[in-house]
């Protein structure tokens, strides 16, 4: 079992560093970088479908060979591992295909769920731990990081204003409740406008509704009952009650129609 593993390990780390070598001795041109992509496309399907661009030098989807336990099955094609690199041969057909950010595939019809392909800068190997790449939320306006971002901030794209920009976020107990416990030691910003509390007005017994009359439309003291006899909103609870009633009545009747004929079809097809 030992001798099985080191010999995948090996297989598996000599194909990736044949890999790297053919990626080292790539075509010239201006690649980007595509994810999300279906997992049956070949590499003419990548072409196609970003052959509307500019003319395209090379177009490779990322493969790993398939493996069984811990053998891998030289039979078996490698599966897609869902992303790829084109390589366009002028810097404008790779600088639009950036700007568009994403596209919809069109050569799925029937092969199942549809997903959108993003469209990204190719990172260097080099640089990998420093410049992750484009920020795909500042390309859309929506970056809330500002310069905290650690992904790039280059080309047509902005940042939510009022984020991200070192200025303290507005709190939240003022903006609701109308007054922060915590004063000038608050960590948060008060130049919002404070939310305004109503005034608590207390209601005299006569304006509460009465709780007996309300429940069973009667009251044992009657006009000497200190709180308030509402007729009319005893009558609405009366009549939803008896609207509930009245519905409950008729699926119970439409309940004994469908079994009585069920019951008579039945019969029909036992004497036949």
């Amino acid at each position: 079992q030992l001798f099985a593993e080191l010999h995948a390990m090996s297989s598996k780390r000599r194909w990736r560093d044949e890999a790297d070598d053919n990626d080292s001795d790539g075509p010239e041109g201006f690649p980007v970088f595509a994810s999300r992509l279906p997992k049956w496309w070949g590499d003419e399907d990548l072409a196609t479908e970003f052959a509307q661009f500019g003319e395209i030098n090379l177009a490779v989807i990322s493969r790993e060979r398939v493996h069984e336990g811990s053998f891998v099955d030289d039979t078996r094609p490698p599966k897609s591992l869902g992303f790829g690199f084109i390589t366009f041969v002028s810097e404008e057909s790779a600088a639009a295909a950036i700007a568009k950010g994403t596209i919809l595939p069109t050569a799925v019809v029937g092969k199942g769920r549809v997903k959108t392909i993003r469209i990204n800068v190719v990172v260097d190997k080099e640089s990998k731990g420093g410049t992750p790449g484009l920020c795909l939320l500042w390309k859309r306006g929506l970056c809330p990081f500002n310069t905290s971002c650690k992904f790039e901030h280059t080309g047509p794209g902005g940042c939510v204003p009022g984020k991200g920009d070192g200025a303290p976020k507005p709190c939240w107990d003022l903006k609701k409740k109308g007054s922060c416990k915590k004063g000038d030691e608050c960590p948060f910003s008060h130049d919002v406008e404070p939310a305004v509390k109503p005034a608590f007005v207390p209601r005299s017994d006569s304006e509460k509704p009465c709780r007996t009359f309300a429940k069973k439309g009667k009251c044992r003291k009657e006009d000497d009952c200190p709180y308030m006899h509402d007729v009319t909103a005893f009558d609405a609870k009366k009549k939803r009650k008896e609207q509930a009633t009245v519905a409950i009545e008729k699926s119970r009747k439409k309940a004994k129609k469908v079994e009585a004929l069920a019951n008579k079809n039945a019969s029909k097809i036992s004497m036949e």
